[in-house]
């Protein structure tokens, strides 16, 4: 029997089809992969399987059962779980509470109020062994709000697990880790026994691919390619799916007499990160230079959006939906931070999924809030690089350019940084990162380019790039 069967699946937004007839079956025991890129439905169709959504027509089953009309709670008891894309938790509790809570959900003393949380015993036993299974069991007693990110994401896989499921969905499980916590997580994941049938959304293929048996390919709602890696790894279909957001071919790029860049290619793809690395005078901000149209390059081409832009101006270029936060912030230090923001204003390009104002950005970095009518030549460091950042944002770029953004800035301020670059990639925005600090940028990338002496020395995946022995020479690290 069938764990999980999607058939003839439908749902529009208005006049917007986010998933058209979607069929899916998934074998117990199966790892299976979602792949697709940003806006493809892929976390739609979860939330369709799971009972955030109401289908407007086809059937679900779990093991035969139809789950169409059955409210999400009952969903979870046939057996069915998830994580979120974005991390859902109770903060202000600790990580047993979490596990317990999510255990409870599932179990009838939910309805009885006059049972003390704290005294149900069995559950914090179970919540226990389910943090052991993730490798937090020591941390149980800790507030969510004192751990990292990638604990975080374990302490859902933990809530998760501890209801038991017959088909667990995993939605972006390895989005925001480091190098070390993305190998935590995989390890975790292959060791769940195979009575649990995993269904995973992720955009790490490094990762995700080793760990999948069948991979689904989803495209405008669709499932347009399904098989094997090899299968789909060989299908022409998916690499014209994954656009190109940046694209710079065969340049050769010069600053008078000086030849800087020697026949440099390089592809950002759609809603991943591309860390550009290289020893200083490699020719990195050169690259950033050339992509923008502040340095127009002597030989090759330049496409955004695989459109072609080689010889536009900066402001036809920033049109497209390319924005750039230059090394060393250029701000306007004369104006207020929000001067400084409101400049920098326009409506969001074709295809752009969020939309960036004075209110949104004030949110997501709090202390230009506190400050939005401060002299912006007054800020600290740190908080000039965040008007840097912010002034990119107001003008609702699909790809944004970030030019050494931790050069010069306190341990805690760069932390803060990274973690609004990992945000900013979750939200599916196409970035290129040149960084000195490479520790970092390995962290958050998806891919790397190696530059030395204004050529491409290596690309690829990080986990290939950061594996490499020669990785060091070409950083200039001894």
């Amino acid at each position: 029997m069938t764990a999980l069967s999607v058939t003839g699946l439908e749902k529009s937004f208005g006049g917007l089809r986010v998933t058209a007839g979607i069929d899916l079956a998934v074998e117990p025991g199966e790892r299976r992969l979602i792949i697709g890129p940003n806006g493809a439905g892929k976390t739609t169709l979860f939330n369709l399987i799971a009972g955030e959504l109401e289908p407007d027509g086809g059937s679900i089953a779990l093991f035969g059962e139809e789950l169409v009309r059955l409210p999400a709670r009952r969903r979870a008891h046939l057996g069915l779980a998830r994580t979120f894309q974005i991390i859902t938790l109770f903060p202000h509790n600790t990580l047993l509470h979490n596990v317990m809570l999510s255990l409870l959900g599932v179990r009838r003393e939910r309805w009885n109020p006059l049972a003390p949380f704290a005294r149900q015993r069995e559950l914090a036993v179970r919540a226990e062994e389910a943090l052991e299974r993730v490798g937090l069991r020591h941390l149980a007693l800790r507030s969510l709000s004192e751990t990292s990110y990638g604990e975080r994401r374990r302490v859902e896989i933990a809530m998760a697990l501890v209801q038991s499921p017959r088909v667990l969905l995993l939605d972006e499980p390895f989005a925001g880790l480091s190098i070390d916590e993305r190998r935590d997580v995989l390890k975790l994941l292959t060791g769940i026994p195979r009575d649990v049938t995993i269904v995973m959304i992720e955009h790490d293929m490094d990762v995700a691919l080793d760990f999948a048996e069948r991979i689904s390919v989803m495209h405008f709602g669709e499932i347009v390619v399904e098989g094997t890696r090899a299968e789909v790894v060989a299908d022409p279909r998916v690499a014209e799916i994954y656009l190109g957001a940046l694209a710079l071919a065969e340049i050769d790029a010069f600053y008078g007499d000086s030849h800087v860049l020697h026949n440099v290619s390089l592809r950002l793809v759609e809603g991943r990160l591309l860390a550009l690395l290289g020893r200083n005078g490699a020719g990195k901000s050169t690259c950033m230079n050339v992509a923008v149209g502040l340095l127009r390059p002597r030989r090759g081409a330049v496409a955004v959006f695989d459109r072609p832009v080689t010889g536009w101006s900066p402001e036809d270029i920033a049109a497209t939906g390319v924005a750039l936060v230059p090394q060393g912030r250029r701000i306007f230090k004369s104006l207020t931070v929000r001067e400084n923001l409101v400049v920098a204003a326009r409506p969001p390009a074709a295809g752009a999924a969020h939309g960036w104002d004075l209110e949104r950005v004030a949110q997501a970095f709090p202390r230009l809030g506190e400050r939005r009518n401060q002299v912006a030549g007054y800020l600290s460091g740190g908080e000039q690089q965040m008007l840097a950042i912010g002034r990119a944002l107001m003008s609702n770029p699909r790809v944004l350019l970030m030019d050494e953004p931790s050069e010069g800035l306190a341990p805690q301020i760069v932390a803060e940084v990274m973690a609004t670059i990992r945000r900013l990639k979750e939200e599916g925005l196409s970035i290129l990162l040149v960084e000195q600090n490479v520790k970092l940028a390995l962290a958050v990338a998806d891919d790397v380019v190696l530059l030395n002496n204004g050529r491409v020395a290596a690309e690829g995946p990080v986990a290939e790039i950061s594996a490499r022995a020669d990785l060091h020479q070409h950083l200039g690290v001894y």
